[in-house]
C-alpha cells in the first residue's frame, strides 16, 4: 500500500485513486458519488459502511453475499497491505442481480507499476461491460444471481450462476475465460425476450 492510501483520507475516491496512479472503477455513477470516506484507503456506499468489513478477505466478503444476498445495489473499494510487493485494490459491487468481489495487485515495487496499471484497466474494462449489458437487460433469470471473483490473492477467477441465497463459493466454477462467458452470458439475456422464462441457456460446469 502507498503512503497516500495509508496516511490520508483523500478528499473522494477518484482523487485517491488518482493519486495511487489507477483508473476508476467502473461503477455506477449513483453509486460512485454517494460514496464515502470510511477510513484511511477506504470509500464505501451507505450498504457496505460496516466496520466489519475493514480489512475483509475477499473470499469472506463474497461468501456473504453468497449466502445471503443484497436487497440494493452497493460498492466499496479499498486498499489493502500485505508487505512488500503484496498490495491490493479490493473493490466489491454488490446487487439483488450481480456480484462482482475483485482484489487486484498494486504494489508500485520495481518495475512492473505500469504493467500492474494495465492489468487493472483491462480488469475495470471487463467490469463494466459486465455491468451495463447487466443493466440493459430488460428481464433477469427468476431466482438466480451472477457472481464473479477475481482475486489476485489466490490467482483464481470464480464465476456462475447462482441461486438468491445460500450459496458457497465452491458453487462457482474456476475458468479463467471467466469474465467473457459471463459477459456472453449476460449479453445474451440483454437481446433475449423469453429469458426470465428460460433463463441462461448455458451454465457454467461445476467446479
Amino acid at each position: 500500500m502507498t503512503k497516500q492510501a495509508m496516511d490520508s483520507y483523500a478528499g473522494d475516491l477518484a482523487a485517491l485513486l488518482e493519486a495511487e496512479g489507477l483508473p476508476q472503477p467502473p461503477l455506477p455513477a449513483e453509486i460512485m458519488s454517494a460514496m464515502r470516506a470510511h477510513g484511511p484507503g477506504c470509500f464505501a456506499s451507505d450498504e457496505l459502511q460496516g466496520d466489519e468489513r475493514a480489512d475483509m478477505p475477499l473470499r469472506k466478503i463474497a461468501s456473504r453475499w453468497l449466502d445471503a444476498g443484497s436487497p440494493r445495489r452497493g460498492a466499496r473499494c479499498e486498499f489493502i497491505g500485505r508487505g512488500f510487493r503484496s498490495n491490493f485494490v479490493q473493490v466489491v459491487f454488490e446487487s439483488p442481480r450481480c456480484g462482482v468481489f475483485l482484489s487486484k495487485v498494486v504494489s508500485q515495487a520495481f518495475d512492473d507499476a505500469i504493467v500492474i496499471c494495465r492489468r487493472v484497466e483491462g480488469t475495470f474494462t471487463l467490469m463494466r461491460s459486465l455491468l451495463e449489458a447487466t443493466e440493459r437487460a430488460a428481464v433477469w433469470p427468476a431466482g438466480k444471481r451472477l457472481a464473479i471473483i477475481d482475486d489476485d490473492k489466490d490467482g483464481l477467477l470464480r464465476w456462475g450462476w447462482v441461486a438468491e441465497k445460500g450459496v458457497r463459493r465452491a458453487d462457482l466454477a474456476h475458468d479463467d475465460a471467466g469474465w467473457i462467458l459471463a459477459l456472453s452470458s449476460v449479453e445474451e439475456l440483454a437481446t433475449s425476450v423469453g429469458a426470465r422464462a428460460a433463463g441462461p441457456r448455458s451454465s457454467p460446469p461445476a467446479p
